[in-house]
């Protein structure tokens, strides 16, 4: 990134600037407590934080999922023209996956279970869609992995992220506009709530 592209950045807002460099919320979180060996993004729109994804974890295997079908009123733009700066973008990356679908089932199938250190979510915001991203992605991410995404500050993605987490019985953080959770060991889990239960009952 030139001088002059962070000089715009830190004028606009210095948290996207720091979000820019040092990366979002939970990426900083996750490589202060474990490195990143595979990431994906579903929501990539310009290539904007696949990159600095890429540039600070320098994960082996990298997915990028997004649709860019129909016209940004955001960027206010056709998608395709979007798709193109962020393939421009992420040129350097051969190894990227490049998913072009918006079927969340059909992305979570070739990402694989089990399969991701992290994964970040920032496709639509409203709340059947974001509950229906969580249910699909969830099993993507391994076991000690996370799974986070973007504006938690918006009412219904903070609704979706809190049932979610009940429906799931997981931890959620959350710091500026991101959210995030680790999965936890569900076996591990459930053995240690069922023997909980039996000493209870033994009482």
């Amino acid at each position: 990134m030139n001088r002059q592209n962070i000089a715009r950045l830190r004028y606009r807002n210095p948290y996207i600037l720091m979000d820019v460099v040092f990366g979002r919320a939970s990426l900083r979180w996750a490589l202060r407590h474990d490195t990143v060996t595979s990431a994906a993004e579903i929501g990539v729109q310009q290539g904007i934080n696949s990159k600095t994804i890429l540039r600070r974890a320098r994960p082996r295997r990298m997915v990028c999922a997004d649709p860019w079908s129909g016209y940004s009123s955001e960027l206010d733009m056709p998608m395709e023209h979007v798709e193109r700066v962020a393939r421009k973008r992420l040129d350097r990356y051969k190894h990227i996956e490049w998913i072009k679908s918006g079927n969340r089932n059909l992305i979570a199938a070739q990402i694989g279970n089990s399969a991701m250190d992290y994964l970040y979510i920032d496709a639509m915001h409203d709340y059947d869609s974001v509950m229906a991203d969580m249910r699909a992605y969830w099993p993507c991410v391994k076991v000690g992995g996370m799974m986070a995404g973007h504006d938690v500050v918006w009412p219904s993605v903070f609704r979706a992220v809190a049932d979610f987490r009940r429906e799931h019985n997981v931890d959620v953080q959350c710091s500026g506009t991101d959210w995030w959770i680790i999965r936890p060991n569900e076996t591990l889990c459930n053995t240690l709530q069922f023997e909980t239960s039996k000493e209870s009952e033994a009482k």
